[in-house]
C-alpha cells in the first residue's frame, strides 16, 4: 500500500514529503536502483513549499505519476481532505493538516488514480 510505505518514509526523516510519495511509487513500480536516486534527488527540491507553483509538495509528487486525464481528479480527491487547499503555505499556515498527513493523503489518491 504505497500511503503506509510513504508515510513511514516520510516519518523516518528517510525524505522530504515530495519524496515519500515518489518513493512508495518507486517501491510499489519496482524501479531500479539508479531510476529510484534519479527521482529522489528530482523530488529534493520539491519540500517545504518549495514544489512549483507553492504545491504541497506530496501531491506535486503524486502528480508526476497519473495520467493528463487523471490529475484533476487526483486534486480534487485531495481538496476534500485539505479543506480545498493546494498550496503549502495554506495547508501549514492554517494547520489543516501536518506534513505526514499530507504525503499519507497524496498517496492514498494516487492509489486511486494513479
Amino acid at each position: 500500500m504505497l500511503s503506509e510505505i510513504a508515510k513511514k518514509y516520510h516519518a523516518e526523516r528517510n525524505g522530504n514529503c515530495a519524496q515519500s510519495v515518489a518513493y512508495a511509487f518507486a517501491q510499489a513500480k519496482g524501479f531500479s536502483k539508479e531510476k529510484l536516486e534519479e527521482l529522489l534527488s528530482n523530488m529534493s527540491r520539491c519540500g517545504g513549499g518549495k514544489a512549483p507553483a507553492g504545491l504541497c509538495g506530496a501531491l506535486y509528487a503524486a502528480l508526476q505519476f497519473v495520467s493528463e486525464e487523471n490529475k484533476s481528479e487526483l486534486i480534487n480527491a485531495f481538496k476534500e481532505n485539505s479543506q480545498g487547499e493546494i498550496l503549502c503555505k495554506e495547508i501549514r499556515s492554517k494547520k489543516i493538516l501536518p506534513c505526514n498527513a499530507c504525503v499519507e493523503l497524496a498517496a492514498k489518491s494516487l492509489e486511486r488514480f494513479g
